[in-house]
């Protein structure tokens, strides 16, 4: 009986240094919901046509998760920076520690919502009091969406490994439950 008490106390000591980092995520998820509200309104007043083409500001989404960043990013992070971080920081064979990973993850996001604000200042110069629409092109959105993307690659496959290592063996479903909470804090910061 005893034995299953410490076993108990130990996990429950585990789980409660897993929140902090958890709390930290939690910023990234007001990076992450930025997408699907101020990147939409943001695009919708910009120029969407394309030759006779008309790209909805919704669909931009796409460079971030099925053309290129997400994609790309964790392919290029798996086959080439984890080589060379390997190499780079010999403690840690496998490249970047789950913690590195994440923080790479926050430090793109913040470069996200830099080339967000650099966009908007170059929309609000071109608007024209009355219209709805401005003559500035929709793709002055990529770099922001690309980046988000980025980050992604780094902070969710992190997150993800993190919490999956560092949760008990007794309460494995516990860590992947802390990552997919990062939908729920998306909810709370829209």
């Amino acid at each position: 009986m005893g034995t299953l008490r410490l076993t108990q106390v130990e996990e429950a000591k585990r789980v409660l240094k897993m929140l902090p980092i958890w709390l930290c995520t939690i910023m990234y998820s007001v990076i992450f919901t930025q997408m699907a509200s101020l990147f939409v309104e943001q695009g919708d007043v910009m120029n969407s046509h394309f030759r006779n083409f008309h790209l909805p500001a919704a669909s931009m989404s796409a460079f971030d998760i099925y053309i290129c960043s997400v994609l790309v990013c964790t392919g290029i992070y798996r086959h080439i920076l984890s080589s060379l971080s390997a190499r780079k920081f010999s403690r840690n064979p496998k490249g970047l520690t789950k913690l590195q990973r994440m923080g790479i993850g926050l430090i793109i996001g913040k470069l996200a919502m830099i080339a967000a604000g650099a966009t908007e200042i170059e929309r609000l110069k071109y608007v024209t009091p009355g219209e709805k629409e401005n003559s500035l092109s929709i793709f002055w959105q990529m770099p922001q969406y690309v980046l988000v993307g980025a980050s992604e690659a780094f902070m969710y496959v992190g997150q993800l490994e993190f919490f999956n290592d560092e949760a008990p063996d007794g309460i494995k479903s516990f860590g992947s439950s802390l990552y997919n909470l990062h939908g729920v804090d998306e909810l709370v910061t829209i």
